[in-house]
Protein backbone atom coordinates (compact mmCIF):
# COMPACT_ATOMS: atom_id res chain seq x y z
CA UNK A 1 0.00 0.00 0.00
CA UNK A 2 2.96 2.57 0.96
CA UNK A 3 4.39 1.45 -2.03
CA UNK A 4 1.45 2.48 -4.74
CA UNK A 5 1.23 5.61 -2.73
CA UNK A 6 4.66 6.31 -3.40
CA UNK A 7 4.29 5.44 -6.83
CA UNK A 8 1.20 7.99 -7.49
CA UNK A 9 3.20 10.14 -5.98
CA UNK A 10 6.11 10.15 -8.64
CA UNK A 11 3.06 9.74 -11.31
CA UNK A 12 1.87 13.30 -10.22
CA UNK A 13 5.04 15.31 -9.66
CA UNK A 14 6.18 14.18 -12.86
CA UNK A 15 3.02 15.42 -14.72
CA UNK A 16 2.87 18.50 -13.20
CA UNK A 17 6.71 18.86 -14.24
CA UNK A 18 5.67 18.03 -18.15
CA UNK A 19 3.19 20.99 -17.83
CA UNK A 20 5.82 23.75 -16.63
CA UNK A 21 8.15 22.55 -19.59
CA UNK A 22 4.97 22.49 -22.12
CA UNK A 23 4.01 26.19 -20.72
CA UNK A 24 7.73 27.41 -21.02
CA UNK A 25 8.10 26.35 -24.28
CA UNK A 26 4.79 28.00 -25.59
CA UNK A 27 5.69 31.36 -23.70
CA UNK A 28 9.16 31.35 -25.37
CA UNK A 29 7.86 30.58 -28.81
CA UNK A 30 5.10 33.61 -28.52
CA UNK A 31 8.64 35.80 -27.24
CA UNK A 32 10.36 34.98 -30.13
CA UNK A 33 7.39 35.09 -33.01
CA UNK A 34 6.63 38.93 -31.08
CA UNK A 35 10.22 40.08 -31.33
CA UNK A 36 11.20 39.08 -34.74
CA UNK A 37 7.85 40.45 -36.37
CA UNK A 38 8.51 43.63 -38.85
CA UNK A 39 11.79 42.10 -39.51
CA UNK A 40 12.81 41.31 -43.29
CA UNK A 41 14.58 38.68 -44.49
CA UNK A 42 16.31 38.56 -40.98
CA UNK A 43 17.52 41.96 -41.16
CA UNK A 44 15.50 44.28 -38.64
CA UNK A 45 15.95 47.56 -40.31
CA UNK A 46 15.99 51.21 -38.45
CA UNK A 47 12.73 52.60 -37.80
CA UNK A 48 11.69 55.38 -36.02
CA UNK A 49 11.16 52.96 -33.11
CA UNK A 50 13.85 51.62 -33.16
CA UNK A 51 17.90 52.09 -33.93
CA UNK A 52 20.18 49.32 -34.22
CA UNK A 53 23.38 49.27 -32.86
CA UNK A 54 22.63 51.46 -30.03
CA UNK A 55 22.57 49.59 -26.23
CA UNK A 56 19.55 48.48 -24.60
CA UNK A 57 19.72 48.41 -21.26
CA UNK A 58 16.49 47.59 -20.18
CA UNK A 59 12.92 47.30 -21.16
CA UNK A 60 10.96 50.59 -20.62
CA UNK A 61 6.93 50.97 -20.12
CA UNK A 62 5.29 50.06 -23.57
CA UNK A 63 5.28 53.41 -25.13
CA UNK A 64 9.04 53.37 -24.85
CA UNK A 65 9.45 49.43 -25.74
CA UNK A 66 12.09 49.23 -28.11
CA UNK A 67 13.80 52.46 -27.33
CA UNK A 68 17.83 52.88 -26.69
CA UNK A 69 19.56 54.55 -24.29
CA UNK A 70 22.99 55.69 -25.43
CA UNK A 71 23.91 57.14 -28.63
CA UNK A 72 27.23 55.99 -29.83
CA UNK A 73 29.38 59.21 -30.92
CA UNK A 74 31.54 58.72 -33.80
CA UNK A 75 33.72 62.09 -32.36
CA UNK A 76 37.64 60.22 -31.68
CA UNK A 77 39.94 63.90 -30.12
CA UNK A 78 42.68 62.12 -30.75
CA UNK A 79 41.99 61.02 -34.51
CA UNK A 80 41.34 64.21 -35.18
CA UNK A 81 43.87 66.41 -32.70
CA UNK A 82 47.55 66.05 -31.59
CA UNK A 83 48.68 66.98 -28.27
CA UNK A 84 52.11 68.39 -28.14
CA UNK A 85 53.83 68.71 -24.63
CA UNK A 86 57.25 70.09 -24.35
CA UNK A 87 59.26 71.40 -21.21
CA UNK A 88 61.54 73.90 -21.57
CA UNK A 89 63.45 74.09 -19.18
CA UNK A 90 61.16 76.77 -16.93
CA UNK A 91 57.71 75.30 -17.59
CA UNK A 92 55.79 72.60 -18.89
CA UNK A 93 53.81 73.95 -22.27
CA UNK A 94 51.16 72.35 -24.48
CA UNK A 95 49.68 73.08 -28.10
CA UNK A 96 46.45 71.33 -29.73
CA UNK A 97 46.76 71.10 -33.41
CA UNK A 98 44.41 69.83 -36.10
CA UNK A 99 46.08 66.93 -37.33
CA UNK A 100 44.43 67.08 -41.29
CA UNK A 101 44.98 70.76 -41.10
CA UNK A 102 48.72 70.93 -39.62
CA UNK A 103 52.20 70.29 -41.24
CA UNK A 104 54.17 67.47 -40.10
CA UNK A 105 56.89 69.54 -38.70
CA UNK A 106 54.78 71.00 -36.80
CA UNK A 107 56.61 69.66 -33.67
CA UNK A 108 59.63 72.37 -31.54
CA UNK A 109 62.68 72.36 -33.47
CA UNK A 110 66.04 72.56 -30.87
CA UNK A 111 64.01 72.79 -27.76
CA UNK A 112 61.92 76.20 -29.08
CA UNK A 113 58.05 75.91 -27.94
CA UNK A 114 56.60 77.78 -30.75
CA UNK A 115 52.63 78.18 -29.69
CA UNK A 116 51.40 78.04 -32.67
CA UNK A 117 50.73 75.03 -34.76
CA UNK A 118 52.10 75.10 -38.45
CA UNK A 119 49.39 74.96 -40.70
CA UNK A 120 49.34 73.59 -44.36
CA UNK A 121 47.92 75.42 -47.04
CA UNK A 122 43.86 76.55 -47.27
CA UNK A 123 43.92 75.71 -43.26
CA UNK A 124 43.76 78.51 -40.39
CA UNK A 125 43.05 79.35 -37.13
CA UNK A 126 45.34 78.91 -33.98
CA UNK A 127 45.04 75.56 -33.65
CA UNK A 128 44.78 74.81 -38.03
CA UNK A 129 41.35 73.49 -37.02
CA UNK A 130 39.52 75.86 -39.87
CA UNK A 131 39.32 75.03 -43.44
CA UNK A 132 39.64 77.16 -46.03
CA UNK A 133 35.79 77.39 -47.00
CA UNK A 134 34.89 78.13 -43.01
CA UNK A 135 37.45 80.74 -42.58
CA UNK A 136 36.50 82.39 -45.47
CA UNK A 137 32.66 82.25 -44.22
CA UNK A 138 34.07 83.75 -40.72
CA UNK A 139 35.85 86.60 -42.52
CA UNK A 140 32.85 87.45 -44.63
CA UNK A 141 29.86 87.03 -41.71
CA UNK A 142 28.98 89.93 -39.62
CA UNK A 143 27.92 88.12 -37.06
CA UNK A 144 31.40 86.27 -36.64
CA UNK A 145 33.88 89.48 -36.71
CA UNK A 146 33.18 89.98 -33.08
CA UNK A 147 33.77 86.07 -31.74
CA UNK A 148 37.23 86.21 -32.30
CA UNK A 149 37.14 82.39 -33.52
CA UNK A 150 40.55 82.30 -35.20
CA UNK A 151 41.41 81.11 -31.39
CA UNK A 152 38.83 79.04 -30.61
CA UNK A 153 39.88 76.05 -29.37
CA UNK A 154 38.40 72.62 -30.00
CA UNK A 155 36.26 70.60 -27.48
CA UNK A 156 37.14 67.60 -25.77
CA UNK A 157 33.78 66.10 -26.43
CA UNK A 158 32.78 66.67 -29.33
CA UNK A 159 28.69 67.57 -30.61
CA UNK A 160 26.03 65.04 -31.51
CA UNK A 161 25.41 65.67 -35.38
CA UNK A 162 21.91 64.99 -36.74
CA UNK A 163 21.35 64.60 -40.86
CA UNK A 164 18.10 64.99 -41.77
CA UNK A 165 17.77 64.06 -45.40
CA UNK A 166 14.40 64.24 -47.04
CA UNK A 167 14.89 61.56 -50.19
CA UNK A 168 13.40 58.93 -52.22
CA UNK A 169 14.77 55.72 -53.79
CA UNK A 170 15.27 57.92 -57.22
CA UNK A 171 18.60 59.40 -55.43
CA UNK A 172 20.42 56.22 -54.24
CA UNK A 173 23.34 57.46 -56.07
CA UNK A 174 23.04 60.49 -54.60
CA UNK A 175 22.60 59.46 -51.00
CA UNK A 176 25.13 57.08 -50.68
CA UNK A 177 27.18 60.21 -51.41
CA UNK A 178 25.43 62.09 -49.06
CA UNK A 179 25.81 59.84 -46.34
CA UNK A 180 28.78 58.52 -46.69
CA UNK A 181 31.10 61.62 -47.27
CA UNK A 182 29.96 62.46 -43.87
CA UNK A 183 30.06 58.94 -42.31
CA UNK A 184 33.14 59.65 -39.76
CA UNK A 185 31.18 63.41 -38.93
CA UNK A 186 27.53 62.13 -38.49
CA UNK A 187 26.31 60.36 -35.50
CA UNK A 188 23.12 59.35 -36.76
CA UNK A 189 21.10 60.05 -40.90
CA UNK A 190 17.70 60.78 -40.38
CA UNK A 191 16.18 59.40 -43.69
CA UNK A 192 12.64 60.17 -45.02
CA UNK A 193 10.96 58.16 -47.55
CA UNK A 194 9.46 60.56 -49.48
CA UNK A 195 6.32 58.41 -51.34
CA UNK A 196 5.90 59.33 -55.06
CA UNK A 197 2.62 59.23 -56.60
CA UNK A 198 2.61 56.73 -59.14
CA UNK A 199 0.82 57.26 -62.59
CA UNK A 200 1.12 55.83 -66.12
CA UNK A 201 4.38 57.84 -66.97
CA UNK A 202 6.29 57.15 -63.70
CA UNK A 203 5.89 53.55 -62.70
CA UNK A 204 6.03 52.64 -59.14
CA UNK A 205 9.63 52.89 -57.44
CA UNK A 206 10.73 50.79 -54.86
CA UNK A 207 10.89 52.21 -51.59
CA UNK A 208 14.05 53.08 -49.30
CA UNK A 209 12.81 50.32 -47.08
CA UNK A 210 13.08 48.35 -49.92
CA UNK A 211 16.38 48.33 -50.32
CA UNK A 212 17.68 48.31 -47.14
CA UNK A 213 18.77 44.61 -46.77
CA UNK A 214 21.57 45.77 -49.11
CA UNK A 215 24.40 47.90 -50.40
CA UNK A 216 25.47 50.53 -47.86
CA UNK A 217 22.21 51.23 -46.39
CA UNK A 218 22.78 47.49 -44.55
CA UNK A 219 26.02 47.96 -44.06
CA UNK A 220 25.52 51.09 -42.18
CA UNK A 221 22.15 50.58 -40.71
CA UNK A 222 23.35 50.75 -37.14
CA UNK A 223 23.47 54.84 -38.15
CA UNK A 224 20.52 55.21 -39.83
CA UNK A 225 16.51 56.08 -38.49
CA UNK A 226 14.24 55.34 -41.52
CA UNK A 227 11.14 57.33 -40.83
CA UNK A 228 7.84 57.70 -42.53
CA UNK A 229 5.51 60.72 -43.41
CA UNK A 230 3.08 61.72 -46.19
CA UNK A 231 4.78 64.90 -46.84
CA UNK A 232 8.39 64.43 -45.19
CA UNK A 233 7.86 67.92 -43.54
CA UNK A 234 11.18 68.48 -41.65
CA UNK A 235 9.07 69.37 -38.46
CA UNK A 236 7.34 66.03 -38.08
CA UNK A 237 10.53 64.46 -39.32
CA UNK A 238 12.59 66.10 -36.32
CA UNK A 239 9.57 65.33 -33.90
CA UNK A 240 9.98 61.69 -34.89
CA UNK A 241 13.41 61.84 -34.38
CA UNK A 242 13.34 63.28 -31.07
CA UNK A 243 10.78 60.81 -29.96
CA UNK A 244 12.70 57.69 -31.12
CA UNK A 245 15.43 58.13 -28.81
CA UNK A 246 15.54 58.87 -24.93
CA UNK A 247 16.36 62.56 -23.96
CA UNK A 248 19.45 62.05 -22.33
CA UNK A 249 21.34 61.24 -25.89
CA UNK A 250 20.14 64.90 -26.75
CA UNK A 251 22.16 68.01 -25.85
CA UNK A 252 20.93 71.83 -26.67
CA UNK A 253 24.21 71.94 -28.32
CA UNK A 254 24.01 69.62 -30.82
CA UNK A 255 24.32 70.14 -34.30
CA UNK A 256 21.14 69.06 -36.47
CA UNK A 257 21.50 69.31 -40.59
CA UNK A 258 18.63 69.53 -42.78
CA UNK A 259 18.76 69.04 -46.51
CA UNK A 260 17.16 67.55 -49.53
CA UNK A 261 17.65 65.01 -51.62
CA UNK A 262 21.28 65.62 -54.31
CA UNK A 263 22.55 68.22 -51.61
CA UNK A 264 26.25 66.84 -50.70
CA UNK A 265 27.87 69.04 -48.12
CA UNK A 266 31.13 69.89 -47.92
CA UNK A 267 32.54 67.26 -44.74
CA UNK A 268 35.23 69.80 -43.52
CA UNK A 269 32.75 72.48 -42.70
CA UNK A 270 30.60 70.10 -41.05
CA UNK A 271 33.47 68.67 -38.85
CA UNK A 272 33.96 72.48 -37.68
CA UNK A 273 30.87 72.32 -35.98
CA UNK A 274 31.33 69.20 -34.65
CA UNK A 275 34.23 69.97 -32.66
CA UNK A 276 34.25 73.67 -32.17
CA UNK A 277 31.65 76.34 -30.64
CA UNK A 278 29.96 79.77 -30.86
CA UNK A 279 30.05 79.74 -34.84
CA UNK A 280 27.23 82.01 -36.09
CA UNK A 281 23.87 80.23 -36.88
CA UNK A 282 21.71 79.03 -38.87
CA UNK A 283 24.20 78.33 -41.34
CA UNK A 284 23.83 77.86 -45.30
CA UNK A 285 25.57 76.27 -48.11
CA UNK A 286 26.42 77.89 -51.56
CA UNK A 287 26.78 74.16 -53.68
CA UNK A 288 28.32 74.05 -56.60
CA UNK A 289 25.76 73.27 -59.17
CA UNK A 290 26.75 70.06 -61.40
CA UNK A 291 24.61 68.54 -63.83
CA UNK A 292 24.20 64.31 -64.27
CA UNK A 293 27.38 64.56 -62.75
CA UNK A 294 30.97 66.00 -61.81
CA UNK A 295 31.73 66.83 -65.70
CA UNK A 296 29.11 69.12 -66.59
CA UNK A 297 28.32 72.26 -64.39
CA UNK A 298 25.04 74.71 -64.59
CA UNK A 299 25.68 78.35 -66.12
CA UNK A 300 24.70 79.29 -62.89
CA UNK A 301 27.97 77.79 -61.27
CA UNK A 302 26.48 77.87 -57.60
CA UNK A 303 23.26 76.99 -56.01
CA UNK A 304 22.43 78.33 -52.50
CA UNK A 305 20.60 75.17 -50.99
CA UNK A 306 17.93 74.52 -48.81
CA UNK A 307 20.28 72.57 -46.52
CA UNK A 308 21.37 74.54 -43.45
CA UNK A 309 22.45 73.36 -39.93
CA UNK A 310 22.11 75.41 -36.31
CA UNK A 311 21.97 73.55 -32.58
CA UNK A 312 19.19 72.25 -31.17
CA UNK A 313 18.34 75.30 -28.60
CA UNK A 314 18.66 77.58 -31.62
CA UNK A 315 16.35 75.40 -33.67
CA UNK A 316 13.85 75.37 -30.70
CA UNK A 317 14.00 78.63 -29.18
CA UNK A 318 14.17 80.46 -32.56
CA UNK A 319 12.59 78.39 -35.42
CA UNK A 320 10.03 76.64 -33.60
CA UNK A 321 11.32 73.49 -34.08
CA UNK A 322 10.78 73.24 -37.96
CA UNK A 323 14.36 72.39 -39.48
CA UNK A 324 13.29 74.34 -42.95
CA UNK A 325 12.77 76.94 -41.71
CA UNK A 326 16.44 77.61 -40.70
CA UNK A 327 17.42 78.40 -44.91
CA UNK A 328 14.84 81.10 -44.91
CA UNK A 329 17.57 82.96 -42.56
CA UNK A 330 21.00 82.52 -42.37
CA UNK A 331 23.80 83.97 -40.15
CA UNK A 332 26.60 82.36 -42.23
CA UNK A 333 27.25 81.28 -45.27
CA UNK A 334 29.09 78.24 -46.16
CA UNK A 335 30.96 78.49 -49.61
CA UNK A 336 31.38 81.14 -52.08
CA UNK A 337 32.14 81.36 -55.76
CA UNK A 338 35.48 79.54 -56.15
CA UNK A 339 35.11 77.50 -52.90
CA UNK A 340 32.13 75.48 -52.36
CA UNK A 341 30.49 74.44 -49.19
CA UNK A 342 29.20 71.18 -51.13
CA UNK A 343 27.84 70.01 -54.09
CA UNK A 344 23.97 70.16 -55.57
CA UNK A 345 24.36 67.21 -57.91
CA UNK A 346 21.18 67.40 -60.06
CA UNK A 347 19.81 64.23 -62.03
CA UNK A 348 23.45 62.70 -61.16
CA UNK A 349 21.91 58.78 -61.49
CA UNK A 350 21.69 55.79 -64.37
CA UNK A 351 19.82 57.01 -66.85
CA UNK A 352 16.52 55.28 -66.16
CA UNK A 353 16.45 56.42 -62.69
CA UNK A 354 17.48 60.18 -65.02
CA UNK A 355 13.91 59.66 -66.78
CA UNK A 356 12.06 59.27 -63.49
CA UNK A 357 13.30 62.08 -61.91
CA UNK A 358 12.48 64.40 -65.05
CA UNK A 359 9.19 62.87 -65.21
CA UNK A 360 8.62 63.15 -61.75
CA UNK A 361 10.04 66.95 -61.22
CA UNK A 362 7.70 67.85 -64.72
CA UNK A 363 4.27 66.73 -62.42
CA UNK A 364 5.36 68.65 -59.20
CA UNK A 365 7.77 71.04 -59.81
CA UNK A 366 6.02 74.91 -59.55
CA UNK A 367 7.08 76.54 -62.78
CA UNK A 368 7.86 72.94 -63.80
CA UNK A 369 6.31 73.66 -68.14
CA UNK A 370 9.65 76.41 -68.15
CA UNK A 371 12.01 73.44 -67.56
CA UNK A 372 10.02 70.85 -69.25
CA UNK A 373 7.55 70.17 -72.15
CA UNK A 374 5.23 68.00 -70.27
CA UNK A 375 3.38 67.08 -73.48
CA UNK A 376 6.39 65.20 -74.79
CA UNK A 377 6.76 63.40 -71.49
CA UNK A 378 6.78 59.99 -73.51
CA UNK A 379 9.64 60.94 -75.51
CA UNK A 380 11.93 61.16 -72.70
CA UNK A 381 13.52 57.33 -72.08
CA UNK A 382 17.42 56.53 -71.57
CA UNK A 383 18.16 57.36 -75.12
CA UNK A 384 16.80 60.32 -74.76
CA UNK A 385 19.09 61.15 -71.44
CA UNK A 386 21.89 60.08 -73.27
CA UNK A 387 21.49 62.05 -75.47
CA UNK A 388 21.45 65.33 -72.98
CA UNK A 389 24.64 63.60 -71.56
CA UNK A 390 26.52 63.73 -74.39
CA UNK A 391 26.12 67.41 -75.45
CA UNK A 392 25.67 68.93 -72.53
CA UNK A 393 21.92 70.10 -72.79
CA UNK A 394 20.05 70.86 -69.69
CA UNK A 395 16.29 68.86 -69.63
CA UNK A 396 14.95 71.43 -71.54
CA UNK A 397 17.33 70.71 -74.78
CA UNK A 398 18.64 74.41 -75.12
CA UNK A 399 20.50 75.47 -71.87
CA UNK A 400 24.12 74.55 -72.23
CA UNK A 401 26.41 73.24 -69.84
CA UNK A 402 29.71 73.81 -69.38
CA UNK A 403 32.25 71.24 -69.33
CA UNK A 404 34.49 70.43 -66.31
CA UNK A 405 37.86 68.60 -66.38
CA UNK A 406 38.92 66.45 -63.38
CA UNK A 407 42.18 67.03 -62.94
CA UNK A 408 41.63 71.02 -63.08
CA UNK A 409 38.80 71.56 -60.55
CA UNK A 410 39.94 72.04 -57.36
CA UNK A 411 36.61 71.31 -55.87
CA UNK A 412 35.69 68.51 -58.92
CA UNK A 413 33.84 65.94 -56.73
CA UNK A 414 33.61 65.12 -52.68
CA UNK A 415 36.65 62.92 -51.64
CA UNK A 416 34.34 60.06 -51.18
CA UNK A 417 34.06 60.13 -54.77
CA UNK A 418 37.55 60.44 -55.66
CA UNK A 419 38.57 57.74 -53.55
CA UNK A 420 35.25 55.45 -54.72
CA UNK A 421 35.69 56.73 -58.39
CA UNK A 422 35.30 52.86 -60.00
CA UNK A 423 32.01 52.61 -58.21
CA UNK A 424 30.76 56.32 -59.46
CA UNK A 425 32.31 56.00 -62.90
CA UNK A 426 28.96 57.46 -64.50
CA UNK A 427 29.11 60.49 -62.10
CA UNK A 428 33.21 60.88 -62.89
CA UNK A 429 33.73 61.04 -66.56
CA UNK A 430 31.24 61.45 -69.38
CA UNK A 431 30.39 57.46 -70.32
CA UNK A 432 28.62 58.01 -72.85
CA UNK A 433 30.92 60.53 -74.98
CA UNK A 434 33.48 59.52 -77.75
CA UNK A 435 35.65 62.20 -76.62
CA UNK A 436 39.39 61.00 -76.11
CA UNK A 437 40.11 63.35 -73.62
CA UNK A 438 37.35 62.13 -71.20
CA UNK A 439 38.85 58.47 -70.88
CA UNK A 440 41.36 57.77 -68.37
CA UNK A 441 43.46 54.93 -68.04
Amino acid sequence: MLYLFKYKKFVVLLVIQLCLITLFLVASSIWVHSNSSGALFGVKFINENEILGLRHRHHRPSEDANRFETLQNVGNFTRNFALIKLNDGYANHEKVCFREGTRNDTRDVNGVFNPVCSCTAEWHGKDCGQPEVVWRALMTSSNARHLNLSAAAPRKVPHNVFYLIETNAFHMETLEIQMLELQYVVDLFVLCDLEVETNEFLPATPSLRHHSTTGFLKEHREKILLVSDATCAPRNVYRKLRKSLPESNFKRDDVIIYSQADEILNHRAINYFKWYDNWPQPVKFRLKHVVYGFFWQHPDNTRVSEAAAATIAMLEDSFQADPARLSQKSAMMIGDLNHFGGWYCEFCAQAMDIVRQIQYKARTERNSNEIFDVTKQKTIDAEFVQNLIVNGRYTDGKLELQQLRRYQEKYYCPDYVNNQSWKFDNLVINIFAKWEEDYEN
